[in-house]
Parts: structure tokens; C-alpha cells; sequence
């Protein structure tokens, strides 16, 4: 009975040693099981707030790049508008400034020498301009023209007079070439406010 009785205990002992064994392994089995996944959501979690982060990255370098680009081009805007009223403004002066009669005679032989073409051309001018243009003047400005066009030239006072503002007018025949003040300004503005606008919005200005 003693023998029996101490062979059952030996062998619920082992039953239980068995148990307890197989116990712990399910529970080291369990507890990687969760380490795993704990690391696999981890890994997840990581990447997909990588992810979020590099599409939030590209959202905020596109949006800063678009403010930048409209920046530059309102504050370019600005400057132009600020040239052109300066222009407008020096335009409106220079006008009063030639027209003082020290500087007056240069203006009229200068735009005569611009527009000389044929040199036999009649020279228009207002009535209160056509003392100006006497016969000093006019072989001055001969001569001038002479030298331009590699030929005699024979401008001459045209017969009328014609109200221009200030400036003149070039007759050949029908033809007519107009330097009155206010055309000769209004193609020089244009032409500066073409070139600021080149200056301004060419490509890495």
C-alpha cells in the first residue's frame, strides 16, 4: 500500500511538473505573442506617421512655394507701380522745364534732327515758336543735318503756322513727321515703362 501510495505521488508530481511546464510555455508563448504585436503596431504606427508626416511636409513646400511665388509677384507689381507713377510725375514736369527758352531751342533742333529724312522737309511750328527758328537756327540745323545725312539738306520754315502745345511738325510732301510735345513724352514713356515692365518680370530679374 506504502509502494502504491508513493507511486501515485511520484506520479501526480510529474503530472503537475507537466503541467506547470506546459503552463509556463503557453505563457512565454503568450507574452512574445504580444511583444510581437505590440512591435508590429509600432512599427505600423511609425510608418504610417512617417507617411503623414513626408504628405504634410509636401503640402506645407507646395503651399510655401505658391505664397512665395505670389509674393514676388505683388511685390514686383508694387514696384513697377511705383516706377511708372514716378515716370508719370517726371513726365509731367519735364515738359515745363524744356519749354523754358534756354532749353527750348535745343528740344526744337534736336527733334528736327530726328525726324530729317529728306532734308528738303518744311518745319511747322506754332506762331509764338516761329521767332525761334530764324535764319541762324535754321543753318545751324542745316548744317547739323547736313553732316547726319552725308548730304545738303535745305530745311526751311513751312509757310503756316500750327498750333502744337509746343514741339513741332516735319512736312515732305503728305508726310508728316509729328514732335509735338506731348506725342514726343508719350513715346518716351512708353517705352521706359516697357522696358521696366522687361527689367522687372524677365526671368530671374
Amino acid at each position: 500500500a506504502l509502494k502504491t501510495t508513493s507511486t501515485m505521488n511520484k506520479i501526480s508530481e510529474k503530472i503537475l511538473a507537466d503541467a506547470r511546464k506546459e503552463a509556463d510555455e503557453i505563457t512565454d508563448r503568450a507574452r512574445h505573442e504580444e511583444e510581437d504585436l505590440v512591435k508590429a503596431k509600432e512599427i505600423t504606427l511609425a510608418d504610417a506617421t512617417a507617411k503623414h508626416v513626408e504628405r504634410l511636409a509636401a503640402i506645407y513646400s507646395a503651399e510655401f512655394n505658391r505664397q512665395t511665388a505670389l509674393a514676388e509677384i505683388e511685390f514686383r507689381k508694387s514696384i513697377l507701380k511705383a516706377k511708372k507713377a514716378l515716370l508719370a510725375q517726371i513726365f509731367h514736369d519735364v515738359p515745363k522745364h524744356l519749354l523754358k527758352p534756354e532749353r527750348y531751342s535745343r528740344f526744337l533742333e534736336a527733334m528736327i534732327l530726328r525726324g530729317v529724312v529728306s532734308g528738303g522737309e518744311e518745319i511747322i511750328v506754332s506762331e509764338k515758336d516761329r521767332y525761334l527758328l530764324d535764319d541762324e537756327f535754321i543753318r545751324q540745323v542745316n548744317k547739323k543735318a547736313a553732316e547726319q545725312t552725308g548730304h545738303a539738306t535745305h530745311l526751311h520754315l513751312a509757310p503756316e503756322a500750327r498750333e502744337t502745345g509746343g514741339g513741332l511738325f516735319l512736312r515732305a510732301g503728305k508726310i508728316e513727321f509729328n514732335a509735338a510735345m506731348a506725342t514726343v513724352m508719350q513715346s518716351i514713356s512708353e517705352e521706359m515703362e516697357m522696358e521696366l515692365a522687361r527689367l522687372l518680370f524677365s526671368e530671374g530679374a
